[in-house]
């Protein structure tokens, strides 16, 4: 081949790549999940009480600076934050982050790595776990522990696409890519439990301990798009 030519082997591959870009716009997803399944409403379908717990208005969860609320309304449809407080004392700062396209990576603005970091915090990871919600039925959370100044914040956290749960990595593009395939565009959110102080064991039972609540609270036909699928059959997510 003459310096600066086109070899035989590129114009074949570059034929292919021409050739393959109808497939590929018939992949393409068109049908959005929400439009077949209805919108999560997350004020209707998280009671301020249920079980032991009771929404407290004097502490606001951890919310992004000014600059990422302006991508993170962008981003998702809806945003939730509350603390709860069970009859004991016990605090538990909710959030909760809906969107109808989750389909990239774009929603990983509001993943506490991210968020937590964006206000100045440092973030240390403590592994992923399973949360049980009832005998044989769990969760997949992550669980952080972020600290800035004299705050401690135990943090666990997980993810639904469509009626999956999956945490970020492998799982979740796996998931994604199978809706895509589908020609579906998933909704999904992002569901966080935290708790001022140390990351304990006591601190990560109370988060499992609120979700327990929640999760017999919310309505059957609406469990598997908040906990995933798993958590509404007890297999795994």
């Amino acid at each position: 081949m003459k310096p600066g030519g086109v070899s035989r082997r590129h114009l074949v591959a570059g034929a292919v790549l021409l050739g393959s870009l109808p497939t590929a716009e018939a992949l393409r997803p068109r049908r959005r999940r929400v439009d077949a399944m209805g919108t999560l409403e997350l004020e209707r379908d998280l009671p301020l009480a249920f079980g032991n717990w009771r929404n407290d208005d004097s502490i606001r969860p951890l919310l992004p600076d000014p600059a990422q609320q302006e991508l993170l309304a962008a981003t998702y449809h809806q945003v939730l934050a509350r603390t709860m407080q069970r009859l004991d004392g016990v605090r538990v700062m909710l959030s909760v982050a809906y969107g109808v396209d989750q389909g990239g990576e774009a929603t990983a603005v509001h993943r506490p790595e991210f968020c937590y970091r964006g206000q100045g915090f440092a973030v240390r990871p403590l592994g992923d776990h399973r949360l049980e919600l009832a005998p044989g039925v769990q969760v997949p959370v992550r669980r952080l522990f972020a600290t800035q100044g004299p705050r401690r914040e135990a943090i666990s956290y997980w993810l639904t696409l469509g009626q999956v749960a999956a945490l970020p990595g492998l799982g979740r593009r796996l998931a994604q890519w199978r809706e895509g395939l589908s020609g579906w565009i998933a909704d999904g959110l992002i569901f966080r439990l935290s708790t001022l102080g140390e990351p304990s064991a006591e601190a990560f039972e109370q988060h499992a301990d609120c979700a327990r609540s929640l999760w017999r609270a919310v309505g059957p036909e609406r469990r598997a798009r908040y906990f995933g699928s798993g958590a509404e059959s007890g297999g795994r997510a």
